[in-house]
């Protein structure tokens, strides 16, 4: 990371860490796949940007709502040489991407390290439904009537700002493309399985397999 203009703590390796922390067993998807796509996606951003793809996901677990402050928090760990300038750039990025909601500060760096990270929602038909089973994987802890329940919640969420040309900063394609891949896995999820066979198969016992 010595070409980001940033150091880690005397003696500390940053791989290491990255490595083990996105290779744990309950990872799924967000796991090294998925940074090294983010990573690639932001390789002309500014070093705040790129530190940030590294780090957003570090800490990760389903059952809890903080992994992204606890994330920051590891990142303040490892480079404890940040100004504070830069901590709170961090900061405002990774914990944006909790709800992919850019707030007032730093906004378009949140946009671009937003539109990297979800830029599977856009992908196609094979990947968004790998990128579906492997979330379910990763919800594995609950029901399914528990699990539909939630993503259908996140699903529309999501759906709605697609619709309105605000999940994806300025790429209407990329909207428009989510939005049917977010469809169709609500359709299914809501019983449509002439639309879910296009991703899962007939059960929602396929996506643990």
């Amino acid at each position: 990371m010595k070409d980001m203009g940033v150091l880690p703590g005397d003696g500390f390796n940053p791989w290491q860490r990255l490595v083990r922390s996105y290779s744990e067993p309950h990872r799924h998807y967000h796991n090294l796949r998925h940074i090294i796509h983010t990573v690639a996606a932001v390789k002309k951003e500014s070093w705040q940007i790129r530190l940030c793809a590294f780090y957003h996901g570090i800490v990760y677990d389903p059952t809890r709502d903080d992994n992204e402050v606890k994330s920051t928090e590891r990142l303040f760990s490892d480079f404890p040489n940040l100004s504070d300038y830069d901590k709170r750039v961090c900061y405002t990025l990774i914990t944006n991407t909790k709800t992919h909601s850019p707030g007032v500060a730093f906004t378009e760096a949140s946009h671009i390290l937003n539109n990297a990270d979800l830029a599977i929602l856009a992908s196609g038909k094979l990947d968004y439904s790998s990128y579906a089973k492997n979330i379910r994987r990763e919800y594995s802890m609950y029901s399914d009537d528990e699990y539909i329940l939630g993503r259908l919640k996140v699903l529309d969420k999501l759906w709605n700002r697609a619709k309105n040309y605000t999940l994806f900063h300025n790429n209407i394609s990329s909207n428009e493309a989510a939005m049917c891949n977010m469809e169709k896995e609500s359709r299914y999820l809501r019983g449509e399985y002439g639309c879910g066979d296009l991703f899962y198969g007939k059960s929602l016992s396929m996506w643990e397999s």
